[in-house]
């Protein structure tokens, strides 16, 4: 999803921590399309690129300069992915 106007990613990063959360976060739009078709079992980069934008559960969030934040709780994710974006550094 877009990320609604007048909330910045650190807005976003607090919020999610306070859940309880987890906070990844890309340069761009490719790079966490590539992790979202990984999480899809290798989907389409067409398909991944939709499941972001028209993300509903809002865990996937675009921002104005092209950097995208995914927000993480602990479940629905394959585990080994996430372990993944922890080790190449993507957590904040």
């Amino acid at each position: 999803m877009k990320a609604v106007k007048g909330y910045t990613k650190h807005d976003y990063t607090m919020i999610c921590k306070e859940e309880g959360g987890e906070v990844f976060s890309f340069a761009s739009i490719d790079e966490a399309t590539g992790y979202f078709s990984m999480f899809g079992h290798e989907v389409p980069t067409n398909v991944a690129l939709d499941g972001i934008l028209n993300d509903t559960n809002c865990d996937w969030i675009v921002f104005d300069d092209g950097s995208v934040i995914f927000k993480y709780y602990g479940n629905g994710y394959d585990g080994s992915i996430i372990n993944e974006m922890i080790e190449k550094g993507c957590r904040i």
